[in-house]
């Protein structure tokens, strides 16, 4: 999971659905849900839910919207954009009714059924941005504007992990969207042939900085 601040009293907490799929999207759970989490007062909230495994979050403060990424079963991995203006109850994104990936794991270690499908995203907030098949997506972070000159759409670099370059995996991945979050315009993969666990931004190095993992590769 990932944790991000919201302000000076309350984070975010990303929870996946731990292969409790029948709690998703049981409001009273806390499984399959990004929750607001209170210091002060010792409670949380429910921000969205309808999630399998949110590996990547990142807060806009002056918009109001939390940008998520998350594992799909087998392939559909998401980027999600979540607006905090919208009514609660139409946060939902869908998991365990609806993917473009595929596969029935109901445990760590098992997938029963590599054919089972799921339903679309009628009814359900679609994805920015999905990938089929899996690039094994972890963090999301903003590019600040001045790394990319005359460009004043919304900019972010999305890490990945797997193990196969032509997937798309252990590579980083460039996406430019819209300034209303509806569509991505421009997207690039960077092959860094490396397992990218997280990637954070150095204002003082005024630099990416990239958590590389090599473990997978050695022959």
């Amino acid at each position: 999971g990932r944790i991000v601040s919201f302000d000076k009293d309350e984070i975010l907490l990303t929870s996946g659905d731990y292969y409790q799929e029948q709690k998703v999207q049981d409001l009273k759970s806390i499984f399959g849900k990004i929750l607001k989490i209170n210091f002060n007062t010792e409670t949380y909230k429910v921000i969205s839910y309808g999630h399998r495994n949110p590996q990547g979050l990142k807060y806009l403060k002056d918009k109001n919207i939390i940008i998520s990424t998350e594992h799909g079963p087998i392939g559909g991995d998401e980027i999600n954009i979540i607006n905090l203006n919208d009514n609660f109850l139409e946060r939902n994104y869908g998991w365990p009714i609806a993917s473009y990936g595929v596969g029935d794991q109901t445990n760590p270690s098992s997938i029963l059924d590599y054919e089972k499908k799921y339903s679309s995203h009628d009814n359900f907030i679609e994805p920015l941005k999905h990938y089929t098949p899996s690039i094994g997506i972890s963090e999301i972070i903003s590019i600040p504007k001045n790394f990319i000159v005359n460009n004043e759409n919304q900019n972010f670099f999305v890490s990945s992990l797997g193990l196969n370059l032509d997937e798309g995996d252990l590579s980083l991945h460039y996406i430019e969207a819209d300034n209303d979050y509806k569509k991505v315009i421009h997207s690039q993969i960077i092959p860094f042939q490396e397992r990218i666990r997280d990637i954070i931004y150095s204002s003082k190095l005024d630099c990416f900085i990239l958590f590389l993992e090599s473990e997978f590769l050695k022959s």
